[in-house]
Order: structure tokens, then C-alpha cells, then sequence
């Protein structure tokens, strides 16, 4: 055989048994190993080496194959996992929330009752005392407050305590009227001095002076969910009874409180701090069926009596009766 024809032979072999070879490739290699006994024999080793490196390529293929398998296996157990541990604290997270609305729900419709339920009352007392301190200007003034009411006829009692922490001033008065009127009494013990006034607006209403327990508290949103589930409300003892409290960040360094009793459901606290700044504090206590007809009387003996009339604009004094 023609040795220069077998090297050529050899050389195509390897693509041969790939069938990566022509037509006419292979038709010259197939008379050439039919008629070379040494071609032939350097063939069937190719073959037989070329099945083993198949065979394995095979076997890492399915190994490859069995490996990913695996890891998607792995992968949907994984995800399964996720997904069930994410549907478990979902169910976590919206039961918290849940109880969470329930019982801020309850606590502001509790409220929200009891004022109902004291505004059909026509005989009380509602005391108040509001503290206010300045420590910018280093001023601490104190505002108390007596109301009594009776069957229409009410009586404010004022004392205010104002200091610069070096002098001290104290002022008194009391309102006496009826509820709905143009018409009140205002009576000043510094002076001795009764004033008859009357101006073109009702001074105040039942509903105003009940106003102290819900003016600028969150009791109209109890309707909606959100602003009632954003409540922070937490449980507090002070002077030996249990409070709800209702605390609303409106900043960094400034906040507010409603102390709410827990047995009377009566806001009897409400605490404004601007951190460094100011701090205001009322405390405000309610008592049903103790008023008598003569604390709502006028008594004039030793008084200067005067007689007022004070009237404002009609846009104003429309303003006045609508806010009472």
C-alpha cells in the first residue's frame, strides 16, 4: 500500500467515525481500509476508543442530567418552603393586625358611646385643669376650671395662675347663663364687679361645653380602618387608676397624648410636648348628679353691677353659633 495514501487515511479517520466526512470522503476511505490491512486495524482501535469516550461522555451527561434534576427538585421544595412560610406569616401578620383593629375599634367606639350617653345627662360637674409651660420664655401658666350644669343653666368658674417664675398673678371669674343664650352673667372677684352681657351670638351649648372630652381627638375617624388600625395605643396607671393611652407622633421631638379611663371610658388626660419647647397637660374630671340650683345662681351683694352689650360681625357671629 501506498504509505503517503495511509497517512492521509489515518489523518480522516478520526472524522470518519464521526460522520463529519463527504460522500466521496468515505467512498476513498472505505476502498482504501478494504484493501489495508493496517488502516483497518488503526480503524477499529479509533472505533473502539472513541465508543468508550461516548459511553463516557454519556454517563456525565446523564450525571449532569441527574445533578440538575436534583437541584430543580431541590429548587421547587425551596420555593414550596418560601412560599408556605411567607402564606404562614401573612396569616400572622394580618391576625395581629386583626386584634390590633378589633381592640382600638373598641376602645374608640367605647368612647365615642359614652359621650353620646353623657350628653343626654342634665345634671354634672366637669372639672378641668390645663397646665401650660413655656421653656423658651420660661413661663409656667395654670388655667382651672369648674362647670356646672343643671337642666340648662350652667355656671364656668375660672382661676388662672400665670408666672415668669418671679411674679405671680392670679385672676378669677365665673360665666352664669343658659345654654343656647345671647345673654350671660360674668362675675370678677378682683374687681367686685358684675357684668350683664349680651352680644348676638349664643355664648355656648350643651355640646360645647362637652366639647372638652372629644375637640381635636381621633373619635370621627372610628370609621376608618386605617386611621384606626395606625392608633398606638398602650395600657398606663396613674394616680391609681388604669388608662388606655392614645399616643400620636407628630415628630422626632413632638407628640401628643389622650389618657382615657378605663372604667368611665372618659378622656381625662390630654398631653401635648414639643421636646424642649412647650408642654401642655389637662386633666379633666366628670361628675354626674351633684349640681344644685344654687350653685348656678348669681349672687350680687357687695358687686358693682354693670350691664354690656357686645356684638360682633354677622359672618363671625354665625361662625360662633356654629362652632358650639
Amino acid at each position: 500500500m501506498n504509505k503517503q495514501e495511509c497517512i492521509i487515511i489515518k489523518d480522516l479517520l478520526p472524522n470518519y467515525i464521526k460522520n463529519l466526512t463527504s460522500v466521496e470522503v468515505n467512498e476513498f476511505i472505505e476502498k482504501h481500509i478494504s484493501e489495508c490491512h493496517s488502516c483497518k486495524e488503526f480503524l477499529g482501535e479509533l472505533e473502539r476508543e472513541y465508543q468508550k469516550q461516548t459511553l463516557k461522555d454519556n454517563i456525565l451527561e446523564q450525571e449532569e442530567i441527574d445533578c440538575l434534576k436534583k437541584y430543580r427538585k431541590k429548587m421547587r421544595t425551596l420555593l414550596l418552603t418560601l412560599v408556605s412560610f411567607i402564606g404562614g406569616l401573612l396569616v400572622i401578620v394580618f391576625t395581629v393586625l386583626g386584634i390590633k383593629y378589633k381592640y382600638n375599634k373598641y376602645i374608640i367606639t367605647s368612647v365615642y358611646d359614652k359621650l353620646n350617653e353623657i350628653s343626654n345627662i342634665e345634671n354634672f360637674k366637669i372639672g378641668i385643669t390645663d397646665k401650660h409651660i413655656n421653656f423658651e420664655n420660661n413661663t409656667e401658666d395654670t388655667f382651672s376650671e369648674n362647670i356646672y350644669y343643671i337642666d340648662g343653666k350652667y355656671r364656668e368658674q375660672h382661676n388662672e395662675i400665670n408666672t415668669n417664675r418671679e411674679i405671680l398673678n392670679n385672676y378669677e371669674y365665673s360665666y352664669y347663663g343658659e345654654v343656647d343664650s345671647n345673654k350671660r352673667t360674668e362675675v370678677y372677684e378682683e374687681t367686685k364687679t358684675i357684668i350683664n352681657s349680651t352680644t348676638n351670638y349664643n355664648y355656648t351649648s350643651k355640646e360645647g361645653i362637652l366639647k372638652v372630652f372629644d375637640s381635636s381627638t381621633p373619635l370621627s375617624a372610628r370609621e376608618n380602618p386605617l386611621l384606626v388600625l395606625s392608633m398606638n395605643i398602650r395600657d398606663e396607671r396613674y394616680e391609681g387608676k388604669e388608662y388606655y393611652v392614645i399616643k400620636f407622633q407628630n415628630s422626632k421631638n413632638s407628640y401628643r397624648e389622650l389618657w382615657i379611663d378605663k372604667n368611665s371610658k372618659l378622656i381625662e388626660r390630654n398631653i401635648n410636648d414639643i421636646v424642649g419647647e412647650f408642654y401642655s397637660e389637662k386633666k379633666i374630671e366628670y361628675t354626674p348628679n351633684i349640681v344644685k340650683e344654687d350653685d348656678v345662681q348669681v349672687s350680687a351683694k357687695g358687686y358693682t353691677v354693670k350691664n354690656k352689650q357686645a356684638e360682633v360681625e354677622k359672618e363671625i357671629a354665625e361662625f360662633m353659633n356654629n362652632g358650639l
